[in-house]
């Protein structure tokens, strides 16, 4: 959220509040929706399964000393 924040000029709190809202939407859309298990288990129907794996590391910056001439 903190480099999205940096590229677009937002603060990272605006960031989460945008995710939140875009999530929202998402869950109100009927495309996104999954098949309760009853529903899978009696269909043939197939999943495909995408497994994203993501993490936020906090990174520690150098301190900012003088520059030796």
């Amino acid at each position: 959220m903190f480099h999205i924040g940096v590229k677009w000029g937002i603060s990272e709190s605006q960031v989460c509040r945008i995710i939140e809202e875009v999530e929202k939407e998402l869950i109100k859309c009927k495309e996104f929706h999954l098949l309760g298990k009853k529903q899978l288990v009696q269909t043939n129907t197939e999943i495909e399964t995408i497994v994203i794996d993501v993490g936020e590391v906090t990174v520690e910056r150098p301190k900012k000393t003088k520059a030796i001439l």
